[in-house]
C-alpha cells in the first residue's frame, strides 16, 4: 500500500522559501527553524523542549534520560513528525 502525507498547496510557497533559506545559510541544524520548533514545542506542551536531528544509539537515549533526572526534569515527550 502506498503511503502519503497530505501537504497544502497553499503552503508550497513558504515552504520553498524555508528550504532556500536554510540551503543558503547552510545551517541543517541548530539554526533558526530549530529554534522556531522547540519554542512551538515548548508552548505547545508547556515543557522545555530540545530538538534531536537523531538518535545515535540507545545509549545515547539512556544518557539523555540520566542527564534529565540529574536537571530533576520531571517528563521526556518525543516526536518524530515535523510541523510548523
Amino acid at each position: 500500500m502506498k503511503s502519503t502525507i497530505g501537504f497544502e498547496k497553499e503552503d508550497a510557497k513558504n515552504l520553498h522559501e524555508y528550504w532556500d533559506e536554510i540551503i543558503e545559510n547552510q545551517q541543517w541544524s541548530e539554526g533558526k527553524f530549530t529554534g522556531i520548533f522547540e519554542e512551538k514545542w515548548s508552548v505547545y506542551n508547556q515543557l522545555h523542549s530540545v530538538a534531536f536531528s537523531r538518535w545515535e544509539s540507545k545509549t545515547s537515549f539512556e544518557d539523555l534520560v540520566e542527564i534529565m533526572v540529574d536537571a530533576d526534569i520531571k517528563g521526556v515527550q518525543t516526536c518524530n513528525e515535523f510541523a510548523v
